[in-house]
This record gives structure tokens, C-alpha cells and sequence, in this order.
């Protein structure tokens, strides 16, 4: 199984949309891509703010995040692991 860690920096107090957009856009059409089991959302609410979106695949992931606009976001990045 693969998982892949998205990370986005969160723009200062815009947690709550940058949330939105993950929960609304970035999970449905990730649970809808080939290949992919699960997804799960977390969020640190230290400085910087940031949400991670782990999925689980069973097949290569062939994924973007794409990004929300309106500067919800500084940065993202995505890895992705084996599990052992």
C-alpha cells in the first residue's frame, strides 16, 4: 500500500476555508481516482496553520491536490511511502 501525504501551509486565519476546499474539492475527487482505498484529514492549528490530507492506495497514485486560489494557501507539497 502507498500513502501519500499532501502538507499546505495555511495562509494566516484561513484554516476554516482551506479545510472547506479539502473536505468539498480534494477528498471526493480523490476517493473517485483509480486506485485509491481511503482518505483522512488532518490539521495543526500551530504557526503556520496547515492541513494534511493522507489517502491510501493500492495502485500508484496518479493525483493532484490542485490549489484552492484566494491565497487560502501558502504552499503545498505531497510525498508519498510504502508501508511495511
Amino acid at each position: 500500500m502507498i500513502v501519500r501525504m499532501w502538507e499546505g501551509i495555511v495562509a494566516p486565519d484561513r484554516l476554516d476555508e482551506a479545510l472547506e476546499w479539502v473536505r468539498r474539492d480534494v477528498v471526493p475527487r480523490a476517493l473517485l481516482t483509480q486506485g485509491c482505498l481511503a482518505a483522512e484529514i488532518l490539521k495543526n492549528e500551530g504557526a503556520p496553520e496547515r492541513v494534511v490530507l493522507l489517502t491510501r492506495w493500492d495502485l500508484p497514485p496518479r493525483f493532484e491536490e490542485g490549489w484552492p486560489g484566494d491565497d487560502v494557501l501558502v504552499r503545498g507539497r505531497a510525498s508519498h511511502y510504502e508501508t511495511l
